[in-house]
């Protein structure tokens, strides 16, 4: 499994490498269609069957984005809240995707809250995934995009600010 997991690692650097390279085709893309279908696919697996799920996202609320870029993003960041947020406090916990107009950006928010001590484990990252992101956003943005990562008492917010689409 661990082989399986560095060779995994491995080939998502490089797609993201690729990606960097390539220049994509960006258009406004509505952000809660995208939520709802990555919290409805977390749904269907194990891990995200019984867990406590908010969403908090304007309608029609648009980023200027490839939209499978969009999806690929959220998808990772909703992962990891799973992964090194609520697993290790026995699975028992919340995850809240939140999403806002802030006039020229949209603020993404994923956030992991969970009670109760961590379990050690096996999932604990080398935050590369989060790294490379914050690099392939800084490169096709030029600086207009941002991500950070803010721990709190209870878990962590991830923050992903997108050039806002006007239509």
């Amino acid at each position: 499994e661990a082989t399986s997991s560095i060779m995994r690692r491995q080939i998502e650097r490089e797609l993201t490498k690729a990606r960097i390279r390539e220049v994509r085709n960006m258009a406004a893309v509505e952000v809660l269609p995208i939520i709802d279908g990555i919290v409805a696919t977390l749904r269907r697996t194990p891990d995200g069957e019984d867990k406590n799920i908010v969403v908090e996202c304007e309608p029609n609320l648009c980023v200027r984005i490839n939209k499978d870029d969009l999806t690929d993003i959220l998808g990772n960041l909703v992962e990891n809240a799973v992964k090194h947020g609520i697993a290790p406090k026995n699975g028992v916990g919340t995850i809240t995707i939140r999403a806002r107009d802030l006039g020229d950006i949209v603020r993404i928010e994923v956030e992991d809250e969970a009670d109760g001590p961590t379990i050690l484990s096996s999932t604990t990252g080398s935050g590369l995934a989060l790294a490379t992101l914050r690099k392939r956003l800084e490169k096709q943005y030029n600086g207009e995009a941002t991500l950070r990562l803010s721990p709190h008492e209870r878990g962590t917010v991830v923050t992903v600010d997108l050039p806002k689409a006007f239509e």
